[in-house]
Parts: structure tokens; sequence; C-alpha cells
């Protein structure tokens, strides 16, 4: 039977849940709780990581997994209007006058707050 879906809130709770248990039943054995969030990559059986771990060599470690939805990152929007505007004839001249106007405000700089 397939699992209802769930909110991201719900699933983020039921995350937090897991991870508190696993936690607490650590501490009971007496070791060393390191919880850290990591991104990375599946390839198989192995998880390339985006950036170390922290973890000794060797180390047996407990992973829980979250799978990113496909879709769109964050910042993507931007790169996907990157150039939009290279070939415009006007947009040079507008950008250089925005400029301008920046550079030549009569508003005095505000002193910095100590």
């Amino acid at each position: 039977m397939p699992r209802a879906a769930t909110s991201n809130k719900e699933s983020d709770l039921n995350v937090v849940e897991e991870l508190q248990r696993r936690c607490d039943k650590y501490r009971k054995i007496g070791s060393e709780v390191m919880i850290k969030k990591i991104s990375g990559i599946a390839h198989g059986r192995t998880i390339e990581l985006h950036q170390d771990s922290g973890v000794a060599d060797g180390q047996e470690v407990e992973v829980l997994i979250t799978v990113v939805p496909a879709g769109e990152k964050l910042g993507s929007g931007f790169l996907r209007t990157e150039g939009a505007l290279a070939d415009d004839d006007q947009w040079d001249a507008i950008m250089d006058e925005i400029h301008q106007a920046r550079r030549n405000d009569p508003r005095a700089i505000m002193p910095e707050l100590e």
C-alpha cells in the first residue's frame, strides 16, 4: 500500500524525531553523537558528498537519506535569464544612466553608528 504524501513540514518533523531517537539510542550506550547535514550525489551504493564529512576514514556511520526533489535549484532563475538583454542596444545606456544617477546622488552618506 503506497504511503500517503506528507508535506515538507511534516516530513522535516519526522526526520527530526527519527534523529532524536537515534541520538538517544547512542547516548544510552555512552557514544558521542555527531549530526551533520551534507548534500551530495548518489551513484549506486556510493554517495559523493559536496564537502568533507569530518569523519575518520573507515569510521562506521549511519546515514539518513532525504531525496531532493527534481526541479529548480536556488538561483536557477537568474542563470536562465543571464544574457537575456545582451543584444538590447538600449540596455547599456539605461544602466549607465542609473550608474551616473547613483554616483551623483546629493544625499550625504550616513556616518557609521558607534
